[in-house]
């Protein structure tokens, strides 16, 4: 047996089972794009805690300079693959001009040596440390935004072909 510990969440009616690339609703299986399970593991990880736009897209799309468009477009789809409608469950919150929080309680599936099963509901932000070895007065802020690179390049851009390069 592998001592590879495997990322295993419920929550709601689904399981999302990260080391095996595999959400399950109901036990039947959900296929998605890579970066939109990408986005729902990150999201998950992180229960109810708010995740900023920056955060997610240094994450799902980590050295590629990508639109925030793209990010919209995953959790737009996120939404109606976990089936969430006007006036019913919501899974996904925007957070306008910060970012998006997942709503709904995340349990962490643990299988022990023993082959039985055990759950936690422990903060996500937790599991995620606790997995990583950071204690939560260590955590750095993320890279500089994607935002004042661009600024940078393009300024240079200027520059250069004023000076007729």
């Amino acid at each position: 047996m592998s001592n590879e510990k495997r990322e295993v969440f419920e929550f709601d009616r689904f399981r999302l089972d990260v080391s095996e690339r595999l959400l399950l609703c109901e036990g039947e299986r959900v296929t998605l794009p890579e970066k939109a399970f990408e986005t729902l593991c990150a999201l998950v990880r992180r229960g109810n805690r708010l995740v900023g736009k920056e955060e997610l897209l240094n994450e799902v799309w980590a050295d590629v300079i990508v639109e925030e468009n793209n990010l919209d477009k995953n959790i737009s789809l996120l939404r109606q693959v976990l089936g969430e409608r006007v006036g019913k469950g919501k899974f996904i919150e925007t957070v306008r001009g910060h970012g998006f929080r997942f709503l709904p309680e995340v349990r962490e599936v643990v299988e022990a040596d023993n082959g039985r099963r055990t759950e936690g509901t422990q903060n996500a932000r937790t599991i995620q440390e606790q997995k990583r070895g950071i204690d939560a007065r260590t955590l750095k802020v993320p890279k500089q935004s994607r935002f004042w690179l661009i600024s940078v390049g393009v300024f240079s851009l200027v520059v250069l072909s004023s000076l007729g390069f």
